[in-house]
């Protein structure tokens, strides 16, 4: 019964609008029922210039999109996204610089600044605004464990203000956003090494 009423709440929405009380009904549903009508989708790795803005290093590898950068470079997904979705990649680190790595991904994406996720060269996982050539720090979420490969699957759940993040699957925050903080793409970073990016995957 929940998953019709979610179907119909669907229908009524793209029909009438996101209207907020159509919007809260649904969240309300979900959360009590735990069920839930969107579906992960592949997104689609196959062209880099159709289907992403790639920026300097990034290229099309057997079974990943890498990029060697020592300078901040991101390849942005043109997927129009709606204003709840669930992003996620698996994100593999090679040779990254202890002055300046990083490595992840990004949300909300414009032309003003972006929000990223990322692994810096000493394992831990930082979340920050990146407004030009300026990197505003915002708080640590998560470390890589030491002994084992620099690699990880950094996931979001963004709806229309605030943003749940999860590491290798497990929710480890929650932090709220402006909504034009959210308006934007999706896409992955590099900075200082090598990243390798599979299994990239959008839920909506």
């Amino acid at each position: 019964r929940a998953l019709v009423a979610l179907d119909r709440i669907d229908l009524a929405r793209a029909s009438f609008g996101d209207e907020e009380s159509l919007t809260d009904l649904r969240a309300e549903i979900a959360k009590a029922s735990g069920a839930d009508t969107r579906r992960w989708r592949r997104i689609d790795q196959g062209d880099l210039q159709s289907q992403w803005d790639a920026g300097p290093g990034f290229e099309k590898g057997a079974d990943a999109i890498s990029a060697r950068t020592e300078f901040p470079s991101t390849c942005a997904s043109k997927l129009a996204l709606p204003d709840r979705y669930g992003f996620e990649a698996h994100v593999s680190i090679l040779d990254p610089s202890e002055e300046n790595g990083m490595f992840g991904i990004v949300f909300g994406a414009n032309a003003n600044a972006m929000q990223i996720v990322v692994v810096m060269a000493n394992r831990s996982v930082q979340l920050a605004e990146l407004e030009g050539n300026s990197l505003r720090p915002i708080k640590p979420i998560g470390r890589v464990k030491q002994g084992g490969p620099l690699e990880l699957v950094i996931g979001i759940e963004v709806s229309p203000k605030s943003v749940e993040f999860f590491i290798d699957g497990k929710s480890v925050a929650k932090r709220p956003y402006k909504p034009d903080e959210l308006l934007g793409d999706v896409g992955l970073m590099v900075q200082g090494g090598e990243g390798q990016f599979r299994n990239l995957r959008v839920r909506y």
